[in-house]
């Protein structure tokens, strides 16, 4: 399945940065251990190094790795490939390493779709550095021809606008930290998207509905325990992100959703 579909009675399972409760997220083991399981799609974070790579990581610093004050983008691709990734979590995953988008695509887009949520960092003057990491990794795709493999997720809903504006067709999925207002301009704005993704916390049936009526999809994070569950169900959220996507695919065929 590559289509997100509204008020479906089988809601996607999206393992969030892998599966991120059992191994480092956004990790190659993370993605590994989701990519055995029966979901839908794997979401990701990226921003961009020093030199511009594509590099997968969530966190605005890099305190896992006892650099408090220093980001991806003060860093070049070579420094941050020494990084241990997996320390942080266990010291069983001691030695896991920071991982690029060319090996994410070559490594799992033939088998699982990719969510890639494009990370807003640094002040409004940064938007420049951002598409520049859009083109990026729109080149990636359509090099490996990929458009059907992937979508694009961010909360900054202007990057997405650029991005579909650069590729039509692409698909992308607009991040919200609360619901936006039931406008005519959110509407004509959603029509743009493949989707939109809200917090569970903050997310209302009436939006639910809203984009509906939109004809777009809801995806929610994060559907960890079986309060979230019962309460992503309640509300007909499309798509459930969760840490934990292994159990979650395991609750919904105990509860007969797949």
């Amino acid at each position: 399945m590559n289509d997100l579909t509204p008020a479906t009675d089988r809601p996607w399972v999206i393992a969030h940065r892998g599966a991120s409760a059992d191994r480092p997220e956004n990790t190659l083991s993370a993605f590994d251990l989701a990519a055995t399981l029966p979901i839908q799609a794997i979401e990701l974070d990226l921003q961009y190094s020093a030199e511009g790579v594509p590099v997968v990581y969530h966190d605005r610093t890099l305190k896992k790795f006892g650099l408090p004050r220093k980001r991806i983008s003060g860093r070049t691709w070579a420094e941050l490939a020494k990084l241990d990734a997996g320390k942080w979590f266990d010291p069983r995953y001691s030695g896991e390493r920071l991982t690029t988008l060319d090996v994410v695509l070559d490594r799992y887009a033939g088998r699982v779709p990719l969510m890639l949520e494009v990370k807003r960092r640094g002040a409004p003057p940064s938007f420049r550095k951002h598409v520049e990491l859009v083109e990026t990794i729109l080149g990636m795709i359509h090099s490996r021809r990929l458009e059907t493999r992937v979508y694009m997720l961010s909360f900054w809903p202007e990057l997405l606008e650029t991005a579909i504006d650069r590729q039509p067709g692409l698909r992308c999925v607009w991040n919200l930290e609360h619901p936006e207002r039931h406008t005519s301009a959110v509407a004509e704005r959603l029509q743009r998207m493949a989707g939109v993704c809200v917090n569970l916390r903050t997310l209302t049936r009436e939006f639910v509905a809203f984009a509906h009526q939109c004809g777009r999809p809801v995806l929610s994070w994060a559907v960890n325990t079986l309060a979230d569950a019962r309460r992503a169900q309640e509300l007909g959220v499309d798509g459930w992100i969760s840490d934990r996507p292994g159990w979650l695919c395991g609750h919904l065929k105990e509860i007969g959703k797949r």
